[in-house]
């Protein structure tokens, strides 16, 4: 437990799953937690109101928590703020709370993609940026006005590190989060794109032809494609300096272990994609799309998928324009 001189209050940004799952672990811990929504949010909950989240853990056991939520104000004092938004939704959700952020105060991206990272930085005076990552798994299973039924359904690794070298992570932020077993990784930027390699298989495979991650090692012709986008992404991985030249099929031996693993699982993209929602297609294939044009790249297949997967969203946005219900073709 963090000394009673360590407590501090994080806000946080996105109450999805890992929000939730990570407001738990810091009221754990004995520290003060704010979900933060949106001002003008149709959500159920109601300003200021304590939320209960009932957490269902990886032993089955049940504990509640009640959890401050209150709306975006003026008259907000940030001086530590964990993010959990879409990758897509960092810019935004910055901007509405920048006015609010102490002269001194400590950011945490806890995101998939890349590419928001430097956004934020840009969006930033002189406050400290991290950038973490984490393999836990968690799944909101209901939602109401009387508070959230939460699961973690995954054990996993979590870490974090400074965004820029220059930056000075204060004693008190790092004993916070070492206490929810968050480790301190200085090249912090390479497991994140060995993250996003996985993700860039994954998420847009699954997606597309609308399969659990074991179904893409399962089914040979699933297979094939996942070879084939992972030789692509190698081939960035390697200009990037992220994986040795000499390392053959790299990102394949990564995707299959992380296939394997969670094979009765969907991806957050294949979710998406079923629900008519917008993907974090930009900040994972898009990320390594923009990176290889840059180092004069040729990624055919990489760009085909991100083509189809943009094609979906902007089939949903018409839909949605035209008072249409947004179900996408199932594939």
């Amino acid at each position: 437990m963090l000394n009673q001189h360590s407590k501090m209050t994080w806000h946080i940004l996105g109450a999805g799953a890992i929000g939730c799952l990570w407001a738990t672990k810091l009221a754990r811990q004995s520290n003060h937690c704010v979900l933060l929504k949106r001002a003008d949010s149709n959500q159920a909950i109601a300003p200021y109101q304590q939320l209960n989240i009932s957490l269902t853990d990886l032993d089955h056991h049940q504990s509640d928590y009640q959890i401050e939520s209150q709306p975006i104000h003026p008259g907000l004092s940030i001086s530590h703020l964990l993010v959990c938004t879409k990758s897509y939704q960092t810019e935004a959700a910055i901007k509405s709370i920048r006015s609010s952020l102490t002269a001194d105060a400590t950011i945490v991206l806890l995101q998939n993609g890349m590419g928001q990272q430097q956004i934020v930085s840009d969006l930033l005076a002189r406050q400290t940026l991290l950038i973490a990552t984490t393999t836990e798994g968690a799944l909101l299973t209901a939602k109401s006005a009387a508070g959230l039924q939460l699961t973690h359904s995954g054990a996993g690794v979590s870490y974090f590190g400074k965004f820029q070298p220059q930056d000075i992570i204060s004693p008190q932020v790092q004993q916070s989060l070492s206490a929810i077993d968050m480790c301190l990784q200085t090249d912090i930027s390479s497991l994140i794109l060995n993250k996003l390699a996985i993700n860039c298989v994954i998420n847009p495979l699954s997606a597309l032809y609308n399969c659990t991650n074991g179904q893409l090692y399962k089914n040979a012709e699933l297979l094939a494609k996942v070879e084939q986008l992972s030789t692509e992404v190698d081939r960035v991985m390697t200009a990037l300096a992220v994986a040795p030249a000499n390392h053959l099929n790299r990102t394949l031996q990564q995707v299959l272990v992380v296939a394997k693993a969670t094979e009765n699982n969907f991806s957050s993209m294949q979710q998406d994609i079923q629900h008519g929602r917008k993907t974090e297609i930009s900040f994972i294939n898009g990320y390594l799309q923009r990176q290889a044009n840059q180092l004069n790249i040729h990624l055919p297949y990489n760009q085909r998928i991100l083509q189809k997967i943009q094609c979906l969203e902007q089939s949903f946005n018409n839909r949605q324009s035209n008072g249409e219900q947004k179900t996408p073709p199932i594939r």
